[in-house]
């Protein structure tokens, strides 16, 4: 069994979905050493897009991107 079906297999146990202890979504995984400049939401995925197909970065960019 590989790590990543050990870890599947534990957040499916527990109900809950996986966080990276190395890099939490919180606004200080992104600034570090300074305050944002803004309010930003982390999505998983599936928040991202309707399908499971694979997504490339640049589409999520353009799609989400404000006017």
């Amino acid at each position: 069994m590989t790590d990543y079906e050990r870890l599947k297999r534990a957040c499916i146990k527990r109900g809950e979905l996986w966080e990276d202890p190395d890099f939490p979504a919180t606004q200080t995984s992104v600034f570090y050493h300074q305050t944002p400049p803004f309010q930003f939401q982390w999505k998983r995925p599936k928040d991202l897009a309707a399908s499971s197909t694979r997504v490339h970065r640049q589409e999520i960019f353009w799609k989400n991107k404000k006017p």
